[in-house]
């Protein structure tokens, strides 16, 4: 995420894009603003808002028409001169799955940064890393990783300390 700290600018900004994007009904486009939202409140330290914000994320995300994601692409690329391809399939897919991937990792760090439940962030981040290949976005794969070692490490910690006791 940018480096801002106008958070409530880019708060408006997003919540503009919002309300134009619900009332076209674009589910992608949908998504990617509850992404920022999510993001935007991870920033602000309000993790329940990031949690709502990234699970609405993923579940717009769910109702994207790939379909109808190619033919767009298709649409856009012949309605332009620059000569760009079309997606393909496959590409349609790896960008949903980063995406996914990103959703799940917002999810995951709201559930950690709340500390209540660390077994239930390292399930999200589990679903992160499965969203994600490696070979298809090592910055957001490395991110995942370090988070979900850092999880594991603290559950360990939590769980030796309760052993202790």
């Amino acid at each position: 995420m940018l480096e801002l700290r106008d958070w409530s600018a880019l708060a408006a900004l997003v919540n503009v894009a919002l309300s134009l994007h619900e009332a076209v009904r674009d589910p992608l486009e949908l998504a990617r603003d509850c992404g920022f939202l999510a993001e935007l409140a991870l920033a602000q330290g309000n993790w329940s808002a990031a949690a709502r914000a990234a699970t609405e994320a993923l579940s717009w995300l769910a109702k994207v028409d790939r379909t109808g994601l190619q033919v767009a692409s298709q649409a856009a690329s012949q309605g332009h001169e620059s000569g760009a391809d079309p997606l393909t399939v496959r590409q349609v897919d790896r960008w949903l799955r980063v995406r996914s991937g990103l959703y799940w990792l917002l999810l995951a760090e709201a559930e950690a940064a709340r500390q209540s439940d660390l077994s239930l962030a390292i399930t999200y981040y589990e679903r992160a890393r499965s969203a994600v290949r490696a070979s298809e976005t090592s910055e957001l794969t490395v991110r995942i990783l370090r988070r979900l070692r850092a999880a594991y490490f603290a559950c360990l910690l939590y769980t030796s300390d309760a052993a202790d006791e």
